[in-house]
């Protein structure tokens, strides 16, 4: 199932840019955001997301890939939440008003690196958000979204058998655009 979710998006993707022919802040790579979000544990700091968005070549669409680290426990049976793990995350997001500029709905794909090797180390998911840029390079992306279980992100999966969960975040970054190429004739 995942294989196919993964080849859907790539295909998307990849005939999105084929959509747009003119320079746009919306063609493939030209707008982008670098953004950060600290992972918690109660008031414990316990690691950290990169997130890189980018425009994805069609009006109205970005696509966000993200990398986290968190620094958990290494035993199954503590008081905490969730465990060690690294987690990269594709996002694909859908603006309602502007172009990565505030309301957005997102479906997630998520794979993880746990010391869960016996657990399937993926997940999938859709949020809502919102996403702020003040002063023209300062994003704030706040999101709301609901995640299918599995042991590195939610250990009380074992014990409740809940087969999704809430998530929430907040992350700051900096949004830039890349110079656009100028027509240059070749002699």
């Amino acid at each position: 199932m995942k294989n196919i979710v993964f080849f859907i998006l790539l295909t998307f993707l990849s005939l999105s840019t084929q959509l747009v022919s003119a320079q746009h802040e919306y063609d493939w790579l030209q707008k982008n955001t670098i953004k950060l979000a600290p992972y918690f544990d109660g008031l414990n700091y316990n690691g950290g997301s990169i997130f890189v968005e980018t425009s994805a070549g069609v009006p109205y669409m970005s696509l966000q890939m993200g990398f986290r680290i968190v620094q958990g426990p290494d035993v199954f049976d503590t008081l905490s939440t969730y465990s060690k793990h690294q987690r990269l995350e594709i996002q694909p997001r859908f603006w309602l008003q502007q172009h990565m500029r505030w309301v957005y709905f997102a479906p997630s794909m998520i794979f993880y690196n746990s010391i869960f090797k016996n657990n399937d180390n993926w997940s999938f998911g859709g949020a809502f958000g919102i996403q702020a840029i003040i002063n023209k390079h300062i994003a704030i992306d706040m999101m709301a979204g609901i995640y299918r279980n599995n042991l590195a992100e939610n250990k009380e999966f074992k014990f409740n058998k809940q087969p999704m969960f809430p998530r929430v975040s907040i992350s700051v970054g900096y949004q830039f655009k890349l110079p656009k190429k100028s027509a240059v004739p070749v002699n």
